[in-house]
Parts: structure tokens; C-alpha cells; sequence
């Protein structure tokens, strides 16, 4: 279009109008000019929102059967404005520049859109010497356009589409709730933001004009106008800078807020949004500071609100000692509609069936459904809990507390897993907490060692989470300025491993029996604990013999330890880290990081450990495959 010739005089405007045209079953409204000019048509058109998605061709056949002639269609031009961005520096307004095509058979002819270029406004305005209609995005509506006036110099006056009035209504919502002064990073967060996107958009306003060199602007949006008191707030607004523990106990505090309101409510998805913002970011400091080996806090604190959902049996003197201290859901029927049920129930109804028959909240707040299953023939009652994840809970255990858990009808699960704590004023009763970013539904069942080594690996990181730092060498110290604690090195996977598999531990055998009332002391488990982690880095020391575990590497299509390609052994040191052999030609080991590479989803393998019994057998038929 700019190429061509500037047309000696205004061409005849022969359309301009609403139109709506029917593609693939839909129907989709366009505004729409038409000018008739010696070197063809020119038809510019806007498809208008709500716009449903159709193929833009078939949008520009429907608009060219109805508006042109077929002998016109190879020499029409299509212009479709692109939207103006309420951005800083976002630039004049600009035209897209379509050629159109047809078929060779004019009795088959049929419309296309030839990809075109860009070209700012002005220029494509020159050579047609007409007047564009420019739009800025989000107010291209069939509202704008059936009331704005259209003719240059007019400009409507519209609502401003961008996400500014739900940013504001969003502040205001958090200053109701107080965010200030009770999650005051959460709310720095949160206002800094809004921050620099009022400042975006007040300056854009200030770069937007009504109209220009060939073109007129249909709608300007109204510019954002918070009330002052928030402006004031938005101006005096500071990123917060050195997150440690501080964000840490606003994201716990904000996450268990959210927990507590109900699910349709937007205040919910806001205080889950401030954490999900502060969490990041006090992630990004830390990420940043591990590179200048700075002192950081632990992320795995940001879990301590997270709400895992855990089934157990209903049933047992344990639960009875429980329900005293849970309050009744007085509005059943109101309470099973809440979406925050609906997300509680999803999995767990789907492996046990059940009706709610009850409902209690405990001290914080959270949901404790009992159901019945009406096709089983004792109908035993079952719970659906929202279980938490803090780990600060156990600070308030003493010596006299007393891990509990009841299995009250043989053969079902066991009943919910609390830690009873006698005090002045009674037995205080807490929820033993669950592993994080476990997904659920949980349960505790010490008799499955498949099912309870998750508890017990939470157990035993809360038993060493109060105990010094233990002298090891750390192995990746350039990574750290501080020196691992006992439940960090506890909890890595070789140290981990070796306290449930040696026969010498005192802890994990005595949490995994089936009997059908099961007490344990929380001092005797913290001892035992301790001893049990100094007996396996004694075990795993640099002048013990080395203790090796065997993995067979296999394709992620056929994860059996019969397809394997490739063996690898595994030896840890008293820190918890480890190293990687796999067999070479040779007859020997040699270095690899096959394992890490999986872990990290570099290679499309699995790895299987394997059974003692099956090591000699396995390396066998890998170096067989070797000889063929």
C-alpha cells in the first residue's frame, strides 16, 4: 500500500458499517470500511470482541463474498489495524497491510489472506489520503462500535480495559483484610507491583493521543484513578530487600489464612496469590545469595501452611480423646457445597466411596469430614482431613508427649496419626504433621513400610530438627557457609536408606509393627533418633568398609530390572551425599552420573534398586549383552 501511488483524491467510501458474518458455525461481528480506488478495493476491518476463535481465513472469504466482487478479489487490499498497547514508548499506530488472493476458476473462487506487513498509520493514511480509525486494545467491542460517533475529532470515552480495575479492586480488598499489618512483605510485594503498573499506564495515557496524521483514535480508555489513600500507599511503596525468616512466616501466615476462607471467596485467591508472589521471591533472593555463598534460611520452611488431605479410620480411643476438642460444623448441607470440600473429597472418594455424615473443624480452623460407606457391612466410619504440614508444631512437644495411633478394626486403616501433650490445663492434641508436597490422600499405616517410610521421614527430620549442627565434611561445602544440621544430613537419601535397612537401627523397627494401639514417647523417639544417625555416619565414615547399593538402568518404555542396559552402584559418605559407579568392559566400575541425569530428566531411563539376591545375576546378563 505505501508503495503505491498517492491517489490523486479521496476514494469513495462505500461501506462503512457493523457487519456479522458466519464462520464454521459462528457468528463473529467485524467493522468494517470498504473504498472503492482506480488500483481496487481497499476493505479495512476489525473483528470485534468478545471474538470467538475462527480461522482467519475463512473470516476474510466470508468478508470478501459479502462485500466484494469476485473479479475485484486479486486486487484488493485488506488493512487491519493493530491494536494500540497501553505501554510507555509503545509507538505510533500501525497497519497491517494484506494483499488478498483467489483461486484461478473464477467459477470456484474463493478468498485468502497473503500475510502482510506492518506500516505505521500515517503512511498507509497518505497514500490511500483517507482518515484511519485506530483502537486501542481490549476497547474493540461491538458496545465501542455501535456508540462511538466515528468520524475524526470525536473520540468515545470507555472503561479501561486493562487489568489496572482489577488490581485496584484486588488492593482494596487486602487493605480491608488488613495486609499492611499482618503480612507486611506479602502487602510490600503486592504494592510495589501495582505500583509500577500505575506508573506504566499514567504515562502511557500522557503519550496517547486522540489523533494524529491520518488517523483518529475511537475510544480512549479512562485513566486509572485510585482513591487517594491508596495512591499515597502505592507512592510510598519499597521492595522489601533481605526476606530470611521473615517471608518465611509471612508465606506460612498467609497460606493458613487462605485455608480458612471459604473456597468462592476472592480473598482466598488473593492471600494464596501473595504467597505464591513472596515465596518466589524470597526463592530468587536465596538463589541469588547461594551463588555469593551467603547465609540463607531454609526454603523447605515455605511448606509449613501447605494442606495435604489424609484418610483414616474413625474410630479407636485416640479419635475419641480427638472429637472432644473439635468443633461441629453447625451448617452441614452449607459446608459440603463449598468448592473447599469439593477439592478435599476429590481423591479420596474416588478410591473408598462415602457420604458425609459429619463435619468438625479443629483448633486451626481445618476441615475433618467423617464419611460411611453404606455398601460396606460393619459401616464403619472414615475420615477426610485437611492435615497440615508445620513442622513448628513440635516446638510446643515435650518429654511427656505421646505419639498415638490406633488401628480399631483389623485389617482397615489405622486411625489419624496425633501427638498428645498433658499439660496444666489438660491434654493438648496436634496433628503429627505430614510430609510436604506429598500430594495425598495420605495415610498412616506403620504396618506397610511402603506407606509409612514418608510419615516416618518426617518423624524423623522433626525428632533432630531441634539438635546441633553435626560435624561432617560437607562435600559440596562451596555451596554453604553454614554446616549441615542433623536433620538436613538425616535427611539425604544414602543416610536416610541406611537408617531403615541396617538391622542395628532402633527407630525404624520400632515404628513399624502392626500391633492395634501404638504409643510412643516423643523423648524416647528423639533419642533414639540421634542414635540412630550417629550410628549410620559411623557406618557410612571415610575408614568404614563401604556399603554399596545397586540400581538397574533401564528404558523408561520397559522399567523392569529384566530390560536392564546398564548396572550402577551406589556409596555414600557420613554427610549423604554419594557417588556413582557403572560397569565398564573392563570388569570394573568407573564414574558416572547416570542416576543424576535421571533425576535431572537428562536421559529417557528409569533406575530400579535392586534386591541383593538379583545383583550377580542382573551384572551377568548386562555384560552378556556386551559379548554377542
Amino acid at each position: 500500500m505505501t508503495k503505491r501511488a498517492r491517489l490523486a483524491e479521496p476514494p469513495r467510501r462505500r461501506v462503512r458499517e457493523l457487519v456479522h458474518v458466519t464462520v464454521d458455525g459462528v457468528t463473529v461481528s467485524v467493522f468494517v470500511i470498504v473504498w472503492d480506488t482506480p488500483s481496487g478495493p481497499v476493505l479495512y476491518f476489525v473483528p470485534l470482541e468478545p471474538a470467538p476463535s475462527v480461522g482467519r481465513h475463512s473470516l476474510v472469504r466470508q468478508l470478501c463474498e459479502r462485500l466484494l466482487d469476485p473479479g475485484q478479489w486479486k486486487r484488493a487490499l485488506l488493512l487491519e489495524p493493530v491494536p494500540i498497547d497501553l505501554v510507555p514508548g509503545a509507538g505510533g499506530p500501525r497497519v497491517r497491510v494484506h494483499p488478498a488472493e483467489s483461486s484461478m476458476d473464477p467459477a470456484r473462487a474463493r478468498a485468502r489472506l497473503k500475510r502482510g506487513d506492518d506500516h505505521p498509520v500515517s503512511e498507509v493514511a497518505r497514500t490511500l489520503r483517507a482518515v484511519l480509525p485506530v483502537w486501542v486494545r481490549g476497547t474493540e467491542t461491538v458496545a465501542t462500535a455501535t456508540a462511538a460517533p466515528g468520524e475524526p475529532g470525536i473520540t468515545l470515552s470507555v472503561a479501561d480495559p486493562t487489568g489496572w480495575p482489577r488490581t485496584e479492586a484486588s488492593l482494596l480488598m487486602a487493605l480491608r483484610a488488613g495486609f499492611p499489618q499482618r503480612y507486611p512483605l506479602g502487602w510490600a510485594l503486592l504494592a510495589v507491583e501495582a505500583a509500577a503498573q500505575l506508573d506504566e499506564l499514567v504515562a502511557a495515557h500522557a503519550e496517547l493521543t486522540d489523533s494524529g496524521d491520518g488517523w483518529y483514535l475511537v475510544a480512549r480508555p479512562r485513566p486509572p484513578e485510585p482513591p487517594e489513600p491508596l495512591r499515597r500507599l502505592l507512592a510510598a511503596a519499597q521492595a522489601p530487600s533481605g526476606y530470611g525468616e521473615r517471608a518465611i512466616a509471612d508465606v506460612a501466615a498467609l497460606r493458613t489464612a487462605a485455608e480458612a476462607v471459604a473456597g468462592d471467596d476472592p480473598l482466598r485467591d488473593l492471600l494464596r496469590s501473595a504467597a505464591d508472589k513472596l515465596a518466589t521471591s524470597a526463592l530468587q533472593e536465596q538463589m541469588a545469595q547461594l551463588a555469593q555463598h551467603a547465609p540463607r534460611p531454609s526454603v523447605g520452611n515455605l511448606d509449613a501452611a501447605e494442606i495435604v488431605p489424609v484418610t483414616a479410620t474413625w474410630a479407636g480411643p485416640v479419635v475419641r480423646e480427638w472429637q472432644r476438642t473439635l468443633t461441629p460444623v453447625a451448617d452441614l448441607p452449607a459446608t459440603l457445597r463449598l468448592p473447599r470440600v469439593a477439592r478435599l473429597l476429590e481423591f479420596p472418594v474416588s478410591k473408598r466411596p462415602g457420604t458425609v455424615r459429619e463435619a468438625y473443624l479443629d483448633r486451626a480452623g481445618r476441615l475433618v469430614l467423617v464419611l460411611t460407606d453404606p455398601a460396606e457391612a460393619e459401616h464403619t466410619p472414615w475420615m477426610c482431613a485437611e492435615w497440615p504440614c508445620d513442622a513448628t508444631v513440635a516446638a510446643g512437644w515435650t518429654d511427656d508427649t505421646v505419639l498415638a495411633l490406633d488401628r480399631p478394626v483389623p485389617g482397615a486403616p489405622a486411625g489419624p496419626f496425633l501427638a498428645l501433650t498433658p499439660g496444666d490445663g489438660g491434654v493438648r492434641i496436634d496433628q503429627v504433621p505430614a510430609p510436604p508436597r506429598s500430594g495425598g490422600p495420605l495415610q498412616f499405616d506403620p504396618g506397610s513400610a511402603r506407606r509409612w517410610w514418608l510419615t516416618f521421614r518426617r518423624l524423623l527430620k522433626l525428632a533432630l530438627d531441634n539438635t546441633t549442627a553435626v560435624e561432617v565434611t560437607e562435600q559440596f561445602e562451596v555451596f554453604t557457609t553454614r554446616p549441615s544440621t542433623a536433620a538436613e544430613v538425616a535427611d539425604r537419601p544414602f543416610v536416610l536408606e541406611t537408617i531403615i535397612e541396617d538391622a542395628g537401627m532402633t527407630l525404624w523397627p520400632a515404628m513399624t509393627v502392626a500391633g492395634d494401639t501404638l504409643r510412643w514417647r516423643w523423648d524416647t523417639v528423639r533419642a533414639a533418633a540421634a542414635a540412630d544417625l550417629t550410628r549410620a555416619q559411623r557406618l557410612l565414615a571415610p575408614d568404614a568398609p563401604r556399603i554399596y547399593r545397586y540400581y538397574a538402568i533401564a528404558p523408561d518404555d520397559h522399567p523392569s530390572i529384566d530390560e536392564a542396559w546398564q548396572v550402577v552402584r551406589v556409596s555414600g559418605v557420613s554427610a549423604g551425599f554419594y557417588d556413582e559407579e557403572e560397569l565398564d568392559r573392563s570388569g570394573g566400575w568407573e564414574r558416572t552420573f547416570i542416576i543424576d541425569d535421571i533425576g535431572r530428566c537428562k536421559r529417557d531411563d528409569v533406575y530400579l534398586r535392586l534386591p541383593l539376591e538379583d545383583v550377580d545375576r542382573v551384572i551377568a546378563k548386562v555384560r552378556s549383552t556386551w559379548t554377542r
